[in-house]
């Protein structure tokens, strides 16, 4: 689910929960929502992690759960947003890029780098959330 900010919310909105009448960050308020499936994926990192796509400001992340901006363990909403735990995990990556000038991408769309940490976040998502808490506190 993309990710797009709204006036007034302090973190990225998934685009599935914008509605009728809010105003985007840039200024244009919404007059008409619909819902568009397009096969296959780009996803470009800036430092920031936004970016600016016909005048409205949008994240570079995805929220991989339900329609929700924050992270869930099970039943439990954390505080964290997935804008704001996708940025800090890429930290290594801006980092990499800045001596490295060209991404590559693998045949799906996404950044060679995230390949294998992506596939084991979709495979994490599925577990209990027993599991999930588990191997939250390992790397806490």
């Amino acid at each position: 689910h993309h990710l797009i900010f709204i006036e007034g919310q302090n973190q990225p909105i998934p685009a599935a929960l914008v509605r009728v009448g809010d105003v985007l960050e840039g200024g244009s308020k919404v007059q008409k929502v619909r819902h568009v499936i397009r096969q296959g994926m780009y996803a470009p990192f800036t430092q920031s992690g936004t970016i600016i796509v016909n005048g409205v400001k949008v994240s570079n992340y995805v929220a991989l759960q339900d329609l929700s901006p924050w992270f869930q363990v099970g039943s439990i909403i954390t505080p964290f947003s997935y804008h704001w735990l996708s940025h800090l995990f890429l930290v290594p990556y801006r980092l990499f890029r800045q001596t490295r000038k060209k991404e590559k991408y693998d045949a799906d769309g996404i950044v060679t780098y995230l390949h294998g940490p992506y596939l084991a976040l979709l495979w994490i998502l599925q577990r209990p959330s027993i599991v999930i808490t588990l191997i939250l506190l390992f790397f806490l």
